[in-house]
């Protein structure tokens, strides 16, 4: 393992932590490391009771990869970040090496809701700060990767609700009055408007966006 005594600390809590919570979770729901075994093969990359075995005692030199973060989220039926993060809201967990911080940080540091805040200007040379103009470019672009996590959730719950509408306003019968159909085709309109609003947003931070 790399890095100093403490940077070594880190990655072994970090570990421990996933294979707690995989632990814990795997227990709530009553399964046996076979069992999790299974469901792991039937996501599409399986992972042998024995190593599910030694990942939650934490006896494979802190080593986790991210196939099996995501792989055992899913089998688990969380998400990836409640095995990374778990006991949001309150729970405190080593950030960084050195910076304590609680799971709920944690994890909009890790979706690039919160920026991290480290200082690279310490750096002699590094190439992405070479003047304040530039610094102040790269913080920006930072900002917008939560901006963009944001759209895009924002973008997906629209849709959805759009998607229903369109759905009532075609099942609807001739016999319905004519107040609730243009009440529905209203909320159509408005949920649209919306849409084009964020489609305008996206593009212009150069997201992909199919509409």
């Amino acid at each position: 393992m790399r890095g100093s005594e403490t940077a070594r600390a880190w990655a072994n809590d970090q570990a421990e932590r996933v294979g707690v919570a995989v632990r814990e979770l795997r227990v709530t729901r009553g399964l046996s490391a076979s069992q999790l075994s299974a469901r792991t093969s039937h996501v599409g990359f399986p992972i042998t009771r024995a190593t599910i075995a030694k990942i939650e005692s934490n006896s494979r030199s802190a080593k986790l990869d991210v196939a099996e973060i995501q792989t055992l989220a899913a089998a688990l039926e969380v998400a990836p970040l409640e095995l990374l993060f778990p006991g949001l809201i309150s729970r405190q967990v080593d950030i960084f090496p050195g910076r304590q911080g609680d799971s709920l940080e944690a994890a909009l540091q890790f979706t690039g809701e919160v920026l991290t805040g480290f200082d690279f200007s310490k750096i002699p040379g590094d190439p992405s700060i070479a003047d304040v103009d530039d610094r102040y470019d790269w913080l920006d672009n930072l900002g917008q990767s939560g901006e963009r996590l944001g759209l895009a959730r924002q973008w997906q719950g629209l849709i959805e609700q759009a998607v229903d509408l369109e759905d009532r306003i075609a099942d609807l019968p001739d016999t319905e009055p004519v107040e609730h159909s243009a009440n529905l085709l209203s909320q159509l309109a408005q949920v649209n408007r919306l849409l084009e609003f964020l489609l305008a947003r996206m593009r212009s931070l150069g997201m992909e966006v199919d509409r």
